[in-house]
């Protein structure tokens, strides 16, 4: 069976509602990265780290919906498995180079396909060489199940409403670009990825006479803030050197005795 994935661009008048179930579901990600992203998941599927999550109820406190919290905690936990397979590949890789024997390569090839690589030095290190620490940075997207959305055609246009506890806001409508034709999402979770654009505010500060120009480079900037204070320093050193000569003894004698200027 061929799976297709489809990609609608749509707008949506319910943008903060987005942006507060994305940030809702973005710390779910990251939680489970930092349990599961390396040893946690050793011995364990997919299913038994759900039950973990349901089980202690970590998430239960979230203002978003049930439905959308499950999906993307078994989205996450599927690309965290996803990246382990993906080490193991490449530790098999290695295996082959490392070892012509046939029994052993059986032996390293039964301990990591049973994920029980803790058991051998070897199999530990190289699963940590390739099999490090995840994290996860993902905030603009969430996940929700299929039996939760629902589509239809309006002025020419397919609109998805997505339907969520009514504790948690009224339901929220994607205009897409599509017409709705050929488009069937019966049965489909859908990936909601949202594209705000982050606002960014800028601080304008006049230049002091004679500075250079920096912009752009933090190094620069901070070469340039050390040279002001080189600068800085160097001027009072400058004067608390002129003040000690303006107070050597003889100073005045010598001025008393400075020839007097022609009428």
């Amino acid at each position: 069976m061929t799976t297709v994935t489809r990609t609608l661009y749509a707008t949506s008048s319910c943008v903060p509602a987005l942006r507060a179930v994305c940030r809702a579901t973005a710390f779910v990600r990251a939680d489970l990265w930092r349990r599961y992203g390396a040893l946690g998941n050793v011995g364990k599927s997919a299913a038994d780290i759900r039950k973990e999550v349901t089980a202690g109820g970590w998430y239960a406190s979230l203002a978003v919906d049930g439905t959308i919290r499950a999906e993307t905690t078994k989205d996450a936990v599927n690309d965290i498995l996803t990246y382990k397979a993906a080490a193991c590949a490449k530790v098999r890789q290695a295996i082959a180079k490392r070892s012509s024997d046939e029994a052993e390569r059986k032996r390293l090839y039964t301990l990591l396909k049973r994920d029980k690589w803790l058991e051998d030095e070897y199999l530990h290190r190289m699963m940590r060489q390739y099999f490090r620490h995840g994290v996860s940075s993902c905030d603009n997207q969430f996940i929700v199940r299929s039996d939760k959305h629902q589509s239809r055609v309006r002025d020419g246009h397919l609109v998805i409403t997505i339907h969520i506890a009514r504790q948690y806001g009224p339901p929220i409508e994607l205009l897409t670009n599509s017409n709705g034709k050929n488009v069937d999402l019966t049965g489909c979770n859908l990936r909601v990825m949202s594209r705000v654009t982050r606002s960014k505010s800028t601080t304008l500060r006049r230049r002091p006479t004679g500075a250079p120009a920096v912009r752009g480079n933090w190094r620069r900037q901070r070469l340039h803030r050390g040279l002001r204070r080189l600068r800085w320093r160097a001027s009072w050193a400058d004067l608390r050197r002129r003040a000690e000569r303006f107070q050597r003894p003889g100073f005045e004698d010598r001025q008393s005795t400075k020839p007097a200027a022609c009428p």
